[in-house]
Parts: structure tokens; sequence; C-alpha cells
């Protein structure tokens, strides 16, 4: 009786392993390569997946999906046919049924994804032209996209990227619609620069390449500050005109018995002059 005992117990334990090996549980690890890797089709679009075993124990094999699912016998592939992603939620499982009669299973997340219906960039306050150093609130909207987890709002000014905004932490998978808040501060470079936004789903090097949606630019028009110096004589002062270059722009002052005027894109800007050099700090 005590032999038994002794020789039982290793039998037993060397079996349950054995069989553990031979088999994979529900649950672990597939042997299976999955086509296209990254699954992505645009809502109420077709999509074709296949999943192939890469093991010669294969008995059965299946898709088990809320609409396209399958079950085959004596393959080493099984396609799923999705003709419209209607749902935003999609997971189907690829499952092999080996000839052990162990199975196993692998989830196949299949992205589903909406273009914005519209891209639009506002400004906080609406200063036109803008004032040098001044900072301005500016959003850019967009509206009904999903998922968001894959957007990402690139803010452009003239050929630079100023700012890139995404939305990785959101798990709605449905239609949403985000924003994105930049704080620009206005500089005299600025002036004549376009600035807009782009919103654009990325899904990495495996997935489709889709084109950004932009808003429409704003043209920037900043004043500035800078000093001018004006030389007045006291007498006859009314017969003096001058005009120079400034950082490319013509500007035009004409002298009349101690005012002059500054005119710049049809706006007159008119200082009293009390010396006969005077320093001026304006913003034009």
């Amino acid at each position: 009786m005590r032999t038994n005992k002794k020789y039982f117990i290793p039998i037993l334990w060397t079996t349950v392993h054995y069989c553990i090996l031979l088999g994979t549980p529900v649950g672990a690890q597939c042997p299976v390569m999955i086509q296209p890797n990254v699954p992505v089709v645009k809502f109420e679009d077709p999509l074709l997946v296949n999943c192939t075993s890469s093991t010669d124990q294969t008995k059965i094999m299946g898709w088990e999906a809320p609409y396209g699912g399958t079950r085959k016998e004596d393959v080493t592939s099984v396609l799923l046919n999705i003709t419209s992603a209607y749902t935003w939620d999609l997971g189907p499982l690829c499952y092999i049924t080996f000839l052990d009669g162990t199975q196993c299973e692998e989830e196949v997340p299949i992205t589903v994804y909406q273009m914005p219906q519209s891209v639009s960039l506002s400004q906080s306050n609406q200063d036109n032209p803008m004032v040098e150093g001044k900072k301005y609130q500016m959003r850019c909207d967009i509206v009904n996209v999903a998922p968001s987890r894959n957007l990402s709002v690139y803010w452009h000014k003239g050929d630079k990227i100023i700012h890139i905004d995404t939305f990785s932490n959101v798990s709605s998978l449905q239609p949403l619609n985000q924003s994105s808040a930049f704080e620009l501060t206005a500089g005299r470079e600025d002036n004549g620069s376009r600035i807009w936004c782009e919103a654009a789903l990325n899904f990495g090097p495996s997935g489709p390449d889709l084109p950004p949606m932009e808003s429409k630019s704003h043209d920037m028009i900043v004043q500035c500050e800078f000093l001018m110096l004006f030389f007045v004589s006291p007498i006859n002062t009314s017969s003096w005109d001058h005009c120079w270059d400034f950082n490319g722009c013509v500007f035009s002052c004409s002298f009349n018995f101690g005012m002059c005027g500054l005119l710049q894109t049809e706006k007159a800007y008119s200082y009293k002059l009390l010396n006969s050099v005077k320093v001026i700090r304006e913003r034009i």
C-alpha cells in the first residue's frame, strides 16, 4: 500500500502537466496572425479581417462577432467579413479548437472612425489689428469626430507648427465634439502671417493615412511699438513733407504748423511737437 502511494502521486502530477503542455487554455495567447494587424474602418464601411493559425494542431477555426461570425473545420485560416461597420465598439474573437479538444482565442480590436464634420478657429477677444506683446486666447473646435483618442490638433503659424494637442486619455469610442486651446502672444514678426488649426486622425504606421481637415486661416495684423525721431523747425513748417521706409513699409509724415500726421493703411495719427527734436513712442 505504501509502495502504491509513492508511485501514484508522481504519475498523476506528470499527467496533469503533460495535458497542460499539449493544449492552450481559453484566454491564453493564440498562435494566430491577424491581417491587417491594425484593423481600421470608416463608420458604415465594409471590412475584411483574416485570422491565420501558425500551428498544425488546428482542428476548428472561427470568429465570434456581433455579425459576420463563422466556424470552419480543417482549415488554417478564417475570414471575418463585415459588410458594414455600424457599431463603434467592435471586438471580435478569432478562436482555435485544437486536436486535443482545448481552445484558445484572440481578441481583435477594430477601430471605427469618423472624420470631423467641421473644424473652426476662433479668438476670445476680437482685437483687429492685434497689439504687439498682448496675449490672445485662440480656440480650435472639432465637431463630431471619432475616436477622440486618435485625434491630434496641429496649430500652424506661417510655415511652422507652433502647438500640438492630443486626446489619448478619452476612452469613449463614439463621436464627440473636442476643442483645443492655445495662448498666442502677438509679435511684430507675426504681422502678415496666417494662423490656422487642423485636425487629424492618426492610427500609426500600420493604419490608414487620412488627410487632415483644416480650419479657415486668420490673417494676423499686428500693431507694433517703435521709436520715431521728428525734426521740426519753428519757422515755416507747413512746407515740409518727408517719406521714409521702416521694416519694408513706407510711411508718409506731413508737417503742418507743429502737427504731424503719420499715415498708414488709411489711418492717421497726429502728434503735437513741442521741441525741435522730439522722441515719440507709439504703436502703429
